[in-house]
């Protein structure tokens, strides 16, 4: 999605210029974090969990998730830890990497407690002024997607799974009724006549 890739500039262009990074293979958000994300998210990883992983363990995790601890889509085990890390929400992608915004617009970075703490104490000059000029927050994409649907992640991906199952099966079907020889051919579309 084009959204994502600008999100991705935008944050390795922030995190490159303020040196700002996660410790190698940390994922301590996702330890005590389910997100809530909108149902367009959900149909996403849906689709990845359902066509790209076909891990059935990450159903039963989603099925089994207690949202009041770590993610469902977690492994600790996992040294990437995200099982769906190439269409992970927006919460998850802007945590840590880009700037938010106070209460006033003005761009605000906090933080996770792991990360180095080397640019709180920095003194803003010209180029980085104009660095986050070009910034886009973490609220600037959130507002873009979320539609008031916003809920936990595990609800809103077992929604999508079941829509989507339900129009596969339904397109099976369909598909099944036009190839079969049981029907009448007065109910075929009509064929183009060679000449």
């Amino acid at each position: 999605m084009a959204m994502y890739a600008d999100m991705e500039e935008s944050a390795s262009l922030f995190t490159s210029h303020f040196a700002i990074a996660c410790p190698p293979s940390c994922g301590t958000c996702c330890e005590h974090f389910t997100p809530a994300i909108t149902g367009d998210e959900a149909t996403l990883v849906a689709l990845y969990l359902l066509y790209v992983t076909h891990q059935r363990t990450l159903f039963d995790a989603l099925y089994t998730a207690d949202t009041t601890s770590a993610c469902p889509l977690y492994d600790p085990q996992d040294p990437h830890h995200c099982q769906v890390y190439p269409v992970r929400p927006i919460v998850c992608r802007s945590f840590n990497s880009l700037p938010s915004r106070d209460k006033n617009g003005n761009l605000r970075f906090r933080s996770c407690r792991f990360t180095d703490k080397g640019y709180e104490n920095r003194i803003l000059d010209h180029t980085d002024i104009e660095v986050l000029k070009q910034m886009k927050s973490m609220s600037d994409f959130g507002s873009s997607v979320i539609s008031g649907d916003a809920e936990a992640l595990p609800a809103q991906v077992l929604r999508e799974i079941s829509k989507l199952l339900l129009t596969h099966k339904y397109a099976q079907e369909e598909t099944n009724t036009v190839l079969s020889d049981d029907h009448d051919d007065d109910d075929m579309p009509p064929q183009d006549v060679a000449v």
